[in-house]
């Protein structure tokens, strides 16, 4: 059992196609493509920390179709009548705001919408968050997860590698001081 964690498909929503400059002809093309990354990388006993925008509107059918335990964080565009009906189904296993984990010695706070504080982070807590479709670079303590950044690819990531993927996409940090390396003009 792995953990991994994704965002913003927004199934059935035909706008994003074009909003989020993604390569797709349709939304059935979005969807086939969506679910075969998932579950060429979800295995079924996996969980998935899914921070937010999963439906938009109220067909939620696509979800059975999806592999792993979801456990949905909502977004600004999940219908509660929709998360709640998946969740009676089965296609879900919980709804909630947010979802706080520690795995592999690093704590995590999940929640759609990026933010200047989060619970945790004075202790090192990392912000994994979705709704910004990678307008945004990771900061030194938080990411973007969307399916549209490059680091995923279209597809759900595994928790493990968030703090890589910070240090890769990220700002160049200065461990003696904490703060970004940037040269600062002489006065």
């Amino acid at each position: 059992m792995r953990w991994l964690t994704s965002a913003d498909h927004h199934y059935y929503h035909q706008a994003v196609i074009t909003y989020s400059k993604r390569p797709f002809s349709s939304l059935d093309h979005m969807h086939e493509v969506f679910i075969r990354r998932w579950n060429s990388t979800v295995e079924d006993d996996d969980r998935v920390i899914y921070v937010g925008d999963l439906i938009f509107g109220n067909d939620i059918s696509i979800l059975k179709e999806l592999r792993g335990h979801i456990i949905v964080n909502t977004g600004n565009h999940d219908k509660h009548s929709a998360m709640n009906k998946a969740l009676r189904q089965g296609y879900v296993q919980s709804v909630q705001s947010y979802t706080g984990l520690y795995l592999a010695g690093q704590n995590y706070h999940f929640q759609h919408f990026p933010a200047l504080d989060w619970p945790g982070k004075d202790k090192g807590a990392i912000l994994v968050h979705g709704h910004m479709h990678n307008k945004y670079p990771p900061t030194e303590q938080s990411i973007d997860v969307g399916v549209d950044t490059p680091w995923a690819n279209f597809a759900p990531i595994p928790i493990e590698r968030i703090p890589s993927l910070i240090r890769k996409y990220g700002p160049k940090v200065s461990s003696s001081y904490g703060v970004s390396s940037v040269k600062q003009d002489d006065d």
